[in-house]
């Protein structure tokens, strides 16, 4: 294995509310989930839907730094997402918004 030693940096708008990394890996396989990462996942999903279930997505505190890294970089982050994204939209879709997330883990 070579190792490649390059200099990334981050606009300074983004000092605080962004990370750069980079993760090389060799022989991976892609393959079926085993059930015991989907339950998991589903149980995280039932729990996060209860935990998130009676507020705006913007109230969620992993969405509001998401959106900040939009703003900072002059978007608005309700125009720039993921089409399946918008499943999350609205009170009351917290358990489709998991759902959605975890479809695209599988």
């Amino acid at each position: 294995m070579t190792a490649m030693v390059e200099t990334l940096s981050i606009a300074p708008e983004f000092e605080g509310a962004a990370r750069v990394g980079l993760l090389e890996i060799d022989g991976v396989r892609v393959q079926e989930s085993p059930e015991e990462l989907k339950t998991m996942l589903n149980r995280l999903a039932d729990e996060f839907a209860g935990k998130y279930k009676d507020h705006q997505p913007g109230e969620i505190p992993m969405v509001k730094q998401i959106r900040a890294i939009f703003h900072r970089a002059g978007l608005d982050p309700t125009r720039y997402r993921p089409s399946r994204s918008r499943s999350c939209a609205g009170p009351s879709k917290a358990r489709d918004c998991i759902s959605s997330i975890r479809s695209w883990i599988w």
